[in-house]
Formats: structure tokens, C-alpha cells, sequence
């Protein structure tokens, strides 16, 4: 079973995104984008917020726990509180 950062990717390859330019958006290699794909890594919380920003989406979107059109997002993003973002980069 593909997990649900994986189907997210999937999506955005259906959008008709090539995996180049999905690891362009998210300062990743092509490589690294298979991996996330394939299951074998996991993104770091850094890139989760990455994913989101670049196709304006929220976190929980690319988590698979919000109901959300790819395709949809691209052609009307809306603004979203970085919160999540901001926090994860604050050290302790």
C-alpha cells in the first residue's frame, strides 16, 4: 500500500508535473523524489512544508488528511497560515 505522501506525488505526476520539476520546487534531487514515491524515506518536516508551499496546499493535504484536487490548488491557491512552517524551524 503506497502511503499518502506518495499519493500526493502520484497526483501531482497526473497534474502533469514531471518528477524534475516536482524535486525543482522542493530543492531535492530527482532521486530523493523516488524515494519519498517508493516509500523508502520519509520527508523531513522542513520538506513536508516545502511540498505544501510549492503546489499551495496545506500540510494535512499532502498528508492525505484533507480532501484535496491537485489540479484544483494550481489554478486557485489559496493563502495559508505558515504556522506549522514557522514552528518547526524555531530551535528549543
Amino acid at each position: 500500500m503506497k502511503n499518502n505522501i506518495a499519493t500526493f506525488l502520484q497526483k501531482l505526476h497526473e497534474a502533469g508535473f514531471t518528477q524534475q520539476e516536482i524535486a525543482d520546487k522542493i530543492a531535492v534531487s530527482v532521486q530523493t523524489v523516488n524515494r519519498f514515491k517508493s516509500g523508502k524515506i520519509t520527508p523531513s518536516i522542513q520538506t513536508l512544508c516545502k511540498i505544501a508551499d510549492a503546489f499551495g496546499v496545506t500540510t494535512d493535504a499532502v498528508l492525505g488528511r484533507e480532501a484535496v484536487t491537485v489540479q484544483e490548488n494550481i489554478k486557485r491557491p489559496w493563502q495559508r497560515k505558515k504556522a506549522v512552517c514557522e514552528a518547526s524551524s524555531l530551535t528549543t
